[in-house]
């Protein structure tokens, strides 16, 4: 199954897109802080911890 995980930052929201063969899914937050809330806790749950390590990187970068 392919997977591909980006992150956006739009005006007044971040916005992690999260695309499989099957579905398109789109997950919002209001704040920075809100998403690397939501991808902290997400990363707890998932196996390959380096991407979800790539997307907080993403996020924390952009100020």
């Amino acid at each position: 199954m392919l997977l591909n995980l980006e992150i956006e930052n739009q005006m007044n929201k971040v916005v992690l897109h999260v695309i499989t063969d099957s579905a398109t899914v789109q997950y919002t937050e209001i704040t920075r802080d809100g998403m690397l809330s939501f991808l902290t806790k997400l990363r707890e749950y998932v196996t390959n911890k380096e991407d979800i390590d790539e997307l907080l990187e993403e996020v924390q970068g952009e100020e």
